[in-house]
């Protein structure tokens, strides 16, 4: 019989949905500045700058595959 960790149990699981829940909550409202999720402004993302960029890189001489090869 396997024992998993407590913070397994379903108590440890319900606390921890909880506290997600919350968190993701407030990052939705506008008038909050968290920290807490990681999630930056919408406006600080480079969208249409990372895209040129990429489609730049593409289509250089073809050279598509290697941008997203290992080597």
């Amino acid at each position: 019989m396997y024992h998993f960790a407590d913070r397994w149990s379903t108590e440890a699981l319900e606390k921890t949905g909880v506290i997600l829940n919350n968190l993701f909550s407030a990052m939705s409202d506008p008038t909050l500045v968290s920290f807490g999720g990681g999630s930056p402004a919408k406006e600080a993302l480079p969208v249409e700058i990372l895209q040129r960029i990429s489609q730049a890189v593409f289509q250089r001489e073809g050279r598509g595959v290697e941008a997203l090869a290992y080597g």
